[in-house]
């Protein structure tokens, strides 16, 4: 599905800020009928840029209740969620539970998550926040901030605050309705999610980069081409790209 508008690209005409941007973004996408994926995928990347934060991931329930990722900003943040759901253990699974914000700002070997903390240390994090996706009264997934340094609470209220927006805007308005309606959006975003793994992989063999580089290549090209990630990845993967396409992708800068 393409989506026709970014308003990111127009922020500096219509003079709005970042944040402006990206609610009307997470609106005009769920108005839109946008794949789960694109717009949690947008919403990680915007919360990179707005915040002090090196990445970021969101998890959402499937009809098992158990937690899939749905949205990351880039490969290393995705590894680490797909820990946490691996081994039922990790911040996230702890906020998921709870119903509420989980940190761990020091990430020691002696901490709640020894083996976990060392994996994210690896890939040169200090601290990590988990922040509970409520719908109403229900607890339906968790936000991860992956960080270089502690955050204020100021910025994990402004979190919080984008996270649930991106959350309300996909439930409808019958509050009975709201798990049932993020669970069959999260069931049918899961090979949405396969196929943007598949195609980080082509792109980092095909170009002898990075998986993290392959994502960025990937989200940076369906910006300028006005797609959505989901459908850019399904082009890589079925090797149906455009010669602009590949054009675009082969292009570092």
């Amino acid at each position: 599905m393409t989506i026709p508008t970014n308003f990111k690209e127009l922020q500096q005409q219509l003079g709005i800020s970042d944040l402006a941007a990206t609610f009307a973004d997470i609106v005009h996408m769920s108005a839109l009928g946008a794949n789960t994926v694109d717009v949690f995928s947008m919403l990680t990347q915007r919360i990179v840029e707005i915040l002090p934060v090196k990445a970021c991931g969101i998890l959402l329930i499937d009809v098992n209740h158990t937690l899939q990722v749905v949205g990351s900003s880039e490969h290393s943040a995705h590894l680490l969620d797909l820990y946490q759901l691996q081994n039922n253990s990790g911040p996230c699974m702890e906020a998921y539970q709870t119903g509420n914000v989980v940190s761990d700002t020091l990430l020691s070997e002696t901490g709640s998550w020894p083996a976990f903390a060392q994996l994210a240390r690896s890939l040169n994090f200090s601290a990590v926040y988990a922040i509970p996706l409520s719908g109403r009264s229900q607890v339906l997934g968790a936000l991860n901030l992956f960080c270089e340094s502690e955050l204020t609470p100021r910025n994990l209220t402004l979190a919080q605050v984008l996270a649930d927006a991106a959350t309300v805007a996909l439930l409808q308005a019958d509050p009975k309705n709201d798990e049932i309606v993020v669970v069959r959006n999260t069931a049918s975003t899961i090979s949405s999610r396969n196929a943007i793994e598949q195609a980080k992989g082509v792109i980092s063999q095909r170009f002898s980069v990075d998986m993290n580089e392959a994502y960025r290549r990937i989200q940076r090209v369906a910006a300028q081409h006005q797609m959505g990630i989901v459908e850019l990845a399904a082009h890589i993967s079925n090797r149906t790209l455009s010669d602009s396409l590949s054009i675009a992708l082969d292009n570092t800068n």
